[in-house]
């Protein structure tokens, strides 16, 4: 990630020291990928490349996560395939899926699922062979920490073994971004 300071970035955004100004935000920090999220391997996730070009970045980065969280933490993904695994998602608005119905004439049958927020944890259970339940959460702000909360009653009440959690959030075009930051 690359912290921002308040001087103008080359993503897309325009910042502007006054908050007033139309189509700007104004911010004092945040932060932003170096990485092209359009690097994904698609091959690797029995995703086809068109597909992929259709998923919401946010899906390719909770796949890519979800692979590593288990591994990082010594449990092999084989062992949890077809276990009570539940899968926790917070999960907000996609201002990519957005982007993806501006042109009608490019619609794709992968259109309609491939952003879909509630995908976002059933991808996440079907790639991975997970049984246990499977939510994405959407309470805004709050959709992680509310993930979490799920996740630990559906361990206590026996409806999951164990948990996979996870929440991200992506500004993706510079319309969705200019609107959250005048929320002030």
């Amino acid at each position: 990630m690359a912290h921002h300071t308040g001087e103008p970035v080359q993503c897309g955004f325009l910042c502007h020291p006054n908050p007033d100004k139309n189509g700007t935000f104004n911010i004092g920090v945040g932060y932003f990928l170096k990485e092209d999220i359009g690097l994904f391997d698609s091959p690797f996730f029995n995703l086809t490349k068109h597909e992929a070009e259709f998923l919401d970045p946010k899906q390719r980065v909770m796949l890519g996560c979800t692979y590593e969280a288990p591994e990082n933490g010594g449990i092999t993904l084989k062992s949890l395939a077809s276990e009570q695994v539940g899968i926790f998602m917070g999960a907000s608005l996609s201002d990519y899926n957005l982007n993806n119905y501006k042109d009608s004439e490019n619609i794709s049958r992968y259109t309609a699922t491939a952003c879909a927020l509630s995908l976002q944890s059933n991808r996440i259970s079907c790639h991975f062979n997970f049984k246990g339940p499977s939510m994405s959460i959407d309470t805004a702000c709050s959709s992680s920490l509310t993930a979490i909360h799920v996740a630990c009653q559906s361990i206590r009440s026996g409806g999951s073994t164990c948990a996979i959690v996870g929440g991200c959030y992506l500004n993706m075009l510079p319309d969705v971004f200019i609107s959250m930051s005048l929320q002030r």
